[in-house]
């Protein structure tokens, strides 16, 4: 079932392969290079799952995260990191905050059958929202690019 996914990564060759990876399996993803750029998208998108590097050049992806769940309570968040501490602490803390939004930490590089697992569950929980989607779409705020499945 195709989800509507947002997509925060600075790193632009790693964007473009998570991007490439899921509009070919038929999701609508929009890809932001900075958090900046994923809230101004947040204005005219409703995202199934967002998917953000914990470390971007205007902010970090958790207190982004903190910030915005409560505006998208079904979403699904995945927050990625190069730093494997970082990801074990986060793990820690959603354990011992029996945090009710829905997030993993996950190291990146990121293996594309975790992904593929993580937006399955966004697209389940997305029921009929994503029902109707059919056709992945991609645009990359950062670069501008556009494809079509």
């Amino acid at each position: 079932m195709p989800s509507v996914i947002l997509l925060i990564e600075d790193d632009q060759a790693l964007r473009e392969e998570m991007l490439d990876f899921l509009v070919h399996r038929k999701h609508s993803v929009t890809g932001c290079a900075t958090l900046a750029e994923a809230t101004t998208a947040l204005l005219t998108v409703t995202p199934d799952a967002i998917l953000s590097d914990v470390n971007l050049p205007d902010g970090d992806g958790v207190t982004f995260c903190m910030h915005n769940a409560a505006r998208f309570p079904d979403a699904l968040w995945l927050l990625m990191s190069g730093n494997d501490d970082l990801v074990r602490l986060g793990n820690q803390f959603k354990t011992k905050s029996g945090d009710s939004h829905a997030f993993a930490m996950v190291e990146k590089p990121v293996p594309m059958r975790l992904l593929e697992r993580f937006i399955a569950g966004a697209a389940k929980n997305a029921g009929e929202r994503a029902a109707g989607a059919g056709k992945g779409t991609v645009i990359d705020i950062a670069t501008r690019r556009s494809l079509s499945a």
